[in-house]
């Protein structure tokens, strides 16, 4: 008879708990794994997230597996000693070896991850203006290597202006050498004078330098075409 009268009041209050509740509040789930953006946050911090996702993209989709200087560098020892490069790359059978794509895949998947933080970043509210303005250095100047690299690679190549969640077609047209040097030209003109000198910033990952470099050297290259 008690454990019946315990059922019933657990029971009762079971009914009355979700006479408050909402069917969509037991349909929310929380995130415990991955961070959405919602999530990550409207501070310095938050930012510096953003960046940080950008970067990684160098190391998960190029470096970590050593795939990024093979296909640009092919003429050195390093790439043409090991065994391997015999068996696929070097003798012509370019399909056969993933790493034959590598900076393509790389690059636009970093080229769409920094139109995916530039998205974000311009939205946080909560940080301080040299640190989102260093933030969008630092992204504007990944876009721009990324272009530079696909452009040495491959010639003339498609741009992507916003992010594939943002609306962007997955489906466009190839821009001429041109068109795409101009644009790595305007993002690196863009990004120097926002980027902090390193001795200002706490967190940085690449200094003025940097982007005078790629700067000049696209500026050459593009006079020369």
């Amino acid at each position: 008879m008690k454990f019946n009268h315990i059922f019933l009041s657990v029971a009762l209050s079971a009914a009355l708990m979700g006479g408050f509740t909402s069917c969509d509040d037991f349909l929310a789930e929380d995130p415990y794994a991955f961070v959405g953006p919602d999530q990550v946050g409207n501070d310095n911090a938050a930012v510096n997230l953003w960046v940080t996702g950008v970067y990684s993209k160098w190391a998960n989709d190029m470096f970590r597996w050593q795939n990024f200087p093979r296909v640009l560098e092919m003429d050195c020892d390093y790439t043409s000693g090991p065994d391997w490069a015999f068996s696929n790359l070097g003798a012509g059978n370019f399909q056969g070896d993933e790493v034959a794509d590598a900076v393509w895949k790389g690059c636009y998947s970093l080229i769409n991850r920094a139109n995916v933080a530039l998205n974000y970043v311009n939205q946080i509210t909560g940080a301080d203006e040299k640190v989102k303005a260093n933030a969008i250095g630092e992204l504007k100047f990944n876009k721009a290597f990324a272009y530079f690299m696909l452009t040495k690679a491959y010639g003339d190549i498609p741009m992507f202006d916003v992010a594939i969640s943002e609306g962007a077609s997955y489906e466009q047209p190839r821009r001429p050498i041109a068109e795409v040097y101009a644009e790595i030209i305007r993002l690196l003109e863009e990004a120097i004078p926002v980027k902090q000198p390193k001795r200002n910033m706490s967190r940085t990952r690449f200094v003025c330098l940097s982007t005078n470099t790629v700067l000049a050297t696209a500026c050459s290259s593009s006079s020369v075409r």
